[in-house]
């Protein structure tokens, strides 16, 4: 999509949403996923604006989130989910925690992504547990833990951390953060209460 928090954004991602809408609603699809834009460069991970936004910055944010969610089921009948990601505004689980909260939660759900969870230290069974009502999507992923205090002890770019491999090798190795094999933690995560939340293996 492109940065939540940027007024000047908001023409480039009002025409994202009404395509990806059109085109998710011929499908059958029930969901149109909300993804903040990285705040740094996708090839060389220089950073483009802060990664933090201030509290202005914040309701802008959740303000456009609404403003999507509202397009997506008034004109396609899509339930929105949030999606935080590395290096955007929503990745830490103070943000996450936050963008749980703020948010209509009548408009706004939330999409649990369990790589990119895990990426920045968050425990995505723990989160799953205390927050399984609001989380009708899931996006699974493993992380190995050794390369994620790596990443993040080292301050390594989201972007060259993809260019050396090593958010390659941590979705093919079985998830030392969570302890279990890959499938094994989605079957956890589908049975933390929420039956409705949907396990998509994706082909890397």
């Amino acid at each position: 999509m492109g940065d939540l928090a940027d007024p000047a954004k908001w023409p480039e991602l009002e025409r994202q949403v009404l395509g990806a809408g059109e085109s998710l609603s011929a499908l059958g699809a029930p969901f149109l996923v909300l993804i903040d834009g990285i705040y740094s460069d996708e090839r060389t991970g220089d950073p483009l604006t802060s990664a933090r936004v201030d509290d202005d910055g914040w309701k802008r944010l959740v303000d456009t989130t609404h403003k999507v969610a509202d397009i997506a089921r008034q004109k396609f009948d899509l339930r929105t989910v949030f999606h935080p990601h590395a290096e955007t505004h929503v990745e830490y689980e103070d943000q996450i925690e936050r963008m749980l909260a703020d948010p209509d939660p009548a408009r706004v759900e939330f999409c649990l992504y369990t790589g990119h969870h895990a990426y920045r230290g968050g425990d995505p069974v723990a989160i799953m547990r205390k927050h399984h009502h609001r989380i009708p999507y899931l996006h699974i992923k493993s992380v190995d833990s050794d390369i994620q205090r790596k990443v993040e002890a080292e301050k390594i770019p989201f972007a060259k951390a993809v260019g050396h491999g090593y958010v390659l090798r941590t979705v093919q190795r079985r998830s030392r953060h969570l302890g279990l094999p890959r499938r094994s933690a989605a079957d956890q995560l589908c049975g933390l209460g929420n039956r409705r939340a949907r396990y998509v293996p994706r082909a890397l």
